[in-house]
Parts: C-alpha cells; sequence; structure tokens
C-alpha cells in the first residue's frame, strides 16, 4: 500500500516538472493536433472484414433407419406359474429359517434349490426359474400413554 502510494506520488511530481517545461505555445499546439478531426477506418472496409469471432455449429446428424423384419414369437401355450408362498423369518450363519426349518445353500424346498442368500432375501431356482424369498419388515408402532 505504501509502495502504490509512493509510485503514485513520484508520478505526479514528474508530470509537474514536465508540464513545467513546455511552453504556453507548445501547450496550445498540442491542443490543436487533439482537435484535429481524425478520418479513422473506411465503414466499407469495416464491414467487409469477417468475423473474428468463430461460431460453431454441432453437425446435423440424421438417425439411421433399420428396417428389421421381426418374426411373431410362436404361439406357446400358457404357462402357469404355480405359488411359491413360503414365509423367510431370518437368516443366520449362512442359513435361512423357512417355514419353521433351516435351509443352506444347495438345499431343497419343493422342486427349487437354494442358489444364493443376502441379508434379508434368498433365491431359490429351478431350471431358468428364480423365485425370491424377503424377511418381512416390521412396521415399528409407537403409542403415546397420557401421564397422570
Amino acid at each position: 500500500m505504501k509502495k502504490s502510494i509512493l509510485v503514485i506520488n513520484l508520478l505526479g511530481m514528474v508530470s509537474v516538472l514536465y508540464a513545467n517545461s513546455l511552453s504556453r505555445k507548445e501547450i496550445v499546439s498540442m491542443v490543436n493536433a487533439i482537435k484535429k478531426e481524425r478520418s479513422g477506418v473506411n465503414i466499407r472496409i469495416l464491414q467487409s472484414t469477417p468475423n473474428p469471432f468463430a461460431i460453431y455449429k454441432k453437425p446435423e446428424v440424421k438417425p439411421k433407419v433399420i428396417e428389421a423384419v421381426v418374426p411373431e414369437p410362436p404361439k406357446e401355450e400358457e404357462v402357469v406359474i404355480e405359488p411359491f408362498e413360503h414365509k423367510l423369518l431370518a437368516i443366520l450363519n449362512h442359513a435361512a429359517f423357512i417355514d419353521g426349518k433351516w435351509y443352506k445353500i444347495g438345499d431343497k424346498l419343493e422342486a427349487y434349490t437354494l442358489v444364493s442368500m443376502g441379508e434379508d432375501q434368498v433365491v431359490f431356482k429351478r431350471g431358468e426359474e428364480k423365485r425370491t424369498l424377503a424377511i418381512p419388515k416390521v412396521k415399528k408402532k409407537f403409542i403415546l400413554h397420557k401421564r397422570d
């Protein structure tokens, strides 16, 4: 801050000294030179110059149209999915407690084989068909009692 103030003061002193060294006639001639009308750039030349700013236009991409013949799927007999209604109550030490019995990976339940176990669900598989059982989520209810 102090340096900038010092520089400004020095510049002010130099300009005062320089102004004092000029005669009145020199100052008037300088002012008259400034007052003269200057021609500048011809407007026609200015208008014919190209725009210096590049404008990027994203190229328009037309989507490719692919015509494909999709065959109708063969009519199959209706697949009846058997109900798989079992209750998973717990998973503990790589075993699942289902309908009152413990099952490990590889055990069978009906025609399904237990293939994987998560934190709160198990997956049974029969061929390509998969069935998932999950531990039911319990909603906690809070009952507030008034105190006398």
